[in-house]
């Protein structure tokens, strides 16, 4: 047998081997799964606090979370924004918005430096926070809620 003819073989041979492993191989994904999305006014009347801000900085700050007998640290990032315009429920010019664990397929993220429309949620103005099933969006994406 030539030597052409024995690579052909070997890639042929190396593709059905992958081929026949690639299902053992794959993993499973987990995505984010939301409930139907409220409307601009049901958001508006349920959120503590809602308004249009930029985005100045964000830090993680470790938790801990203990998952049957095992405690695990786990990171959330908080934004600090610099708000242009309250429309719900804030009075200060600047808020922290926890977003949660930056591990979750649910995490929303935000750019520094950004605007966004933000329906936040929270026990009080101090401990707020906002997540990717609301209507929380980039500001020139959320003209329709405003």
């Amino acid at each position: 047998m030539d030597e052409l003819a024995v690579n052909s073989t070997l890639r042929h041979l190396l593709l059905s081997v992958v081929l026949l492993l690639s299902p053992t191989l794959a993993f499973t994904a987990f995505a984010c799964s939301c409930a139907p999305q409220l409307s601009p006014y049901q958001e508006f009347k349920s959120a503590r606090a809602v308004f249009v801000g930029h985005v100045i900085s964000s830090k993680d700050v470790s938790t801990t979370e203990k998952i049957r007998d095992k405690t695990y640290t786990v990171y959330e990032r908080i934004y600090e924004f610099s708000i242009d315009e309250s429309l719900k429920g804030l009075k200060s010019s600047r808020v922290e918005i926890n977003v949660g664990r930056i591990d979750s397929s649910c995490y929303q993220g935000f750019a520094v430096g950004e605007s966004y429309l933000v329906y936040a949620r929270g026990e009080s103005d101090k401990a707020l926070y906002s997540h990717a099933c609301s209507r929380t969006d980039h500001l020139v994406e959320a003209a329709g809620d405003l």
